[in-house]
């Protein structure tokens, strides 16, 4: 039988990339909540020096343009973990919904990407669960529930949702009444974004536990002649 690839270094690089994304959606949070607040009038403009209003233009702008990075380097270190992940399962069992490349393309083709990659996670959390209860030789005792993963595809509608509305409202941000719906956009947008981020990573981290037994764990059928489930 084939041995399964090692998937814990990537898993531990898009944690890092996430939490690298957590980190500064919350710092736009705060700058997001500070302009919603100078809209709304209850920070008065005229009391804010040039140096604070520069600082909070720039820290914004900044802000803003490294989580668009950050994003593109998590979901390529995400999806690397993800393929490696569907993959390994793949070679233990026969049933897979699946095969391992739509863990790659499903994210990149219109319509598909808003269910195949969900059903492929759930997918994935099944099939391991079942394999390490029937044919290793301790069931796993660790969490490999989808309650997370259904939480987590749930989560990424709403961003996504949240972030379409948000560059629709952009385009008209001469107007000031759309200038606070985009900056209440933007506050919704990142609070949605930190859940989200803190739920992926407990996703990856489950995942990632179970699968680091299923691959230094001798699995019983190697020595009894069972296969699996």
């Amino acid at each position: 039988m084939e041995e399964l690839r090692p998937n814990d270094q990537r898993a531990r690089y898009a944690i890092a990339m996430i939490w690298v994304i957590l980190f500064l959606n919350t710092i736009i949070l705060i700058l997001e909540g500070i302009g919603l607040m100078i809209y709304e009038g209850f920070i008065p403009a005229g009391s804010m020096s040039d140096f604070v209003v520069w600082l909070y233009l720039t820290g914004h702008s900044y802000a803003s343009i490294l989580v668009f990075i950050a994003a593109i380097v998590s979901i390529t270190t995400f999806i690397m973990w993800f393929r490696r992940a569907y993959y390994n399962i793949g070679l233990r069992v026969n049933d897979l919904l699946y095969g391992n490349g739509w863990a790659a393309g499903s994210w990149f083709i219109p319509v598909i990407n808003l269910y195949m990659p969900f059903q492929i996670m759930k997918d994935l959390y099944k099939q391991t669960e079942k394999y390490m209860t029937f044919c290793m030789k301790e069931p796993y005792k660790g969490n490999l529930k989808t309650n997370y993963v259904n939480l987590w595809w749930t989560l990424w509608i709403i961003s996504g949702l949240i972030n379409y509305f948000s560059i629709r409202t952009s385009w008209n941000i001469e107007n000031v009444d759309l200038t606070t719906l985009n900056s209440f956009i933007a506050l919704t947008g990142a609070i949605s974004q930190i859940a989200l981020c803190v739920v992926t990573i407990v996703v990856i981290k489950d995942y990632s536990d179970a699968e680091k037994v299923l691959i230094e764990e001798q699995p019983e059928e190697l020595e009894n002649g069972l296969t699996p489930p």
